[in-house]
């Protein structure tokens, strides 16, 4: 009630095959989107569903840090209240591509939330070398620090804590600024160019809601045979998904089905069984 969560629209990042957080957001939040990468979809839908959530409380999207482009086309950061992450801070390698999807998703007016366990079983992130990588862009405050002992968790740590920060965009000029920088830096299909795709992507300017990530095969349409669904993010984000031996050629794109501010597209070839994956 203190949050009014039952009057925000809700997107979490880094949802996971199932998520208790995002769920419980489901229950207490006007609307909520869960995203994640598109090899754990299927059985984060299966989750939402068995909840009795699915497509009434909340979609289940792909999300994929490390397409801009895509994400900006399929989000608008207008449309969001409420941003909800748990222990995404891991790998330092994602710390970067993570930040930029907030830069993209926030405004300064959005609330966003972020539980993370300062140690797991087997590793310690780095929570201090993250926020000192946000606090260029975001104002951060503590808002729970209980410990992870009894929690009944089997990854359990003992001495650990499990802290949730709130975190407040302050200035959406600069924000947008390292936005643009990042995308100079990324050259346009870029990961298609390189696995040797003979395709055209759509344009895309912010503020459109057109998807960058239409790609049609040029030649050797329907050379692969029969009809698979796999859902993956498109455009550069392609290869990042598994999707390149498929798209460089081992099995021909026979068709791909882009919808215009989707978060996800089907691509039919040869070797994945048919019928799985979401499409809104």
């Amino acid at each position: 009630e203190e949050l009014e969560l039952s009057s925000k629209t809700a997107l979490e990042l880094g949802s996971g095959s199932s998520t208790i957080s995002g769920l419980a957001a489901g229950h207490l939040c006007k609307f909520t989107t869960l995203t994640d990468r598109p090899e754990v979809i299927q059985k984060l839908g299966d989750a939402a569903s068995r909840a009795g959530l699915l497509f009434d409380k909340v979609d289940v999207k792909v999300l994929d840090w490390g397409d801009l482009d895509f994400t900006m086309s399929c989000f608008r950061a207008e449309n969001i209240d409420l941003i909800i992450m748990t222990d995404v801070v891991y790998y330092d390698m994602l710390w970067k591509p993570l930040l930029r999807t907030l830069l993209v998703l926030s405004r300064t007016t959005t609330m966003i939330l972020w539980t993370n366990c300062n140690a797991y079983p087997k590793f310690k992130p780095d929570i201090d070398a993250f926020l000192k990588l946000i606090g260029e862009f975001f104002d951060v405050a503590i808002v729970d620090d209980i410990p992870q002992s009894g929690c009944g968790s089997p990854s359990e740590v003992l001495g650990g804590r499990a802290v949730t920060r709130r975190l407040t965009l302050r200035d959406e000029e600069a924000a947008q600024e390292a936005v643009e920088q990042a995308l100079a830096r990324d050259a346009p299909g870029a990961a298609l160019s390189e696995a040797g795709v003979q395709g055209q992507a759509a344009p895309h300017r912010r503020g459109q809601g057109v998807s960058p990530c239409c790609v049609v095969a040029a030649e050797g349409a329907g050379g692969g045979g029969g009809k698979c669904h796999e859902v993956a993010v498109a455009g550069s984000a392609a290869q990042r998904c598994g999707m390149a031996q498929e798209v460089a050629g081992a099995h021909a794109v026979s068709a791909a089905l882009a919808v215009p501010r989707a978060s996800f597209w089907i691509i039919e070839s040869a070797s994945w069984p048919a019928g799985e994956g979401f499409v809104k």
